[in-house]
């Protein structure tokens, strides 16, 4: 067989595959038309069928009982939280009301036992001085031990004697309180750190391998990173380099520290007389 007719073979049978494929594309087109007419058809006439349209009216009647049934619980709920609140309000002002009267009875009482131990009298002394905490204060001084029954007025009374004590031991170098006695350590059972026992500070913090000993009320103030200095950074990131600090120079970082501590201190005792002044 010559060579071109057999060119031409294999070109028209490339042909007839490209025309079945095509006209079976094609033919699948039409019947998915005419499956989709076939649907719509059937949907229109469900739609216009008596018994469809009982079905959409019987969904419409549901949907909207359903609709007011849950706006009835809404309601319903609404209420009944309300009722809860009103009673939980009422409930609160009668215990308020029983705290009152309790409280006022107790008064009364206190007042009549103090009465009879001061000479028949009936009334509180309104003089300065003479108020049921002064005078429990009094009895506290005389017999050494604690008379007061409201436990507010015993708080009250152990904190200003507690601050009383702080400020003589702070400001007038008086004995150090009970309570801050007691010492807190981070490593009992090493040896005292030589750079936190002369500072009160040191480098590693608590991870320090010595002993870190701490107590629970002091004089000083420490304020960690309560000042940095450029220098100083890099003389800790750059331990190891020397020529980089030939840049700074110690001196000119104490400058800078003495004058950033005098405006510190400055401030400091500006804020304390306001705070004086306004208490």
């Amino acid at each position: 067989m010559p060579k071109g007719r057999m060119q031409n073979m294999g070109r028209h049978k490339l042909w007839r595959a490209q025309v079945k494929k095509i006209r079976r594309k094609r033919l699948r087109q039409k019947t998915a038309q005419e499956r989709d007419a076939l649907l719509e058809e059937e949907c229109r006439r469900q739609e216009m069928s008596p018994t469809y349209q009982a079905w959409i009216a019987e969904q419409e009647i549901i949907e909207k009982f359903r609709e007011e049934e849950e706006e009835r619980l809404t309601i319903e709920k609404h209420k009944e939280w309300e009722r809860i609140e009103i009673a939980a309000q009422q409930e609160w002002c009668l215990r308020k009301l029983r705290a009152e009267k309790a409280k006022k009875e107790r008064e009364e009482q206190e007042v009549i036992e103090d009465s009879k131990g001061m000479g028949g009298r009936t009334r509180k002394d309104k003089a300065p001085g003479g108020g049921k905490e002064e005078r429990t204060r009094r009895k506290t001084e005389k017999t050494g031990k604690s008379h007061i029954s409201d436990p507010m007025i015993e708080s009250k009374y152990n904190q200003e004697e507690l601050m009383k004590e702080i400020i003589d031991f702070v400001e007038k170098g008086g004995e150090r309180p009970a309570f801050a006695s007691d010492v807190s350590e981070t490593n009992p059972n090493m040896p005292v750190c030589p750079f936190f026992s002369k500072t009160g500070a040191c480098r590693f913090g608590d991870r320090c391998s010595r002993n870190h000993p701490r107590p629970a009320l002091s004089k000083v103030v420490l304020l960690p990173n309560f000042y940095s200095h450029f220098g100083m950074d890099q003389s800790m990131h750059d331990e190891y380099d020397t020529d980089l600090m030939l840049e700074y120079e110690d001196s000119e970082t104490y400058q800078h520290f003495r004058f950033q501590f005098l405006i510190v201190c400055c401030e400091v005792e500006a804020k304390l007389c306001q705070y004086q002044i306004k208490k």
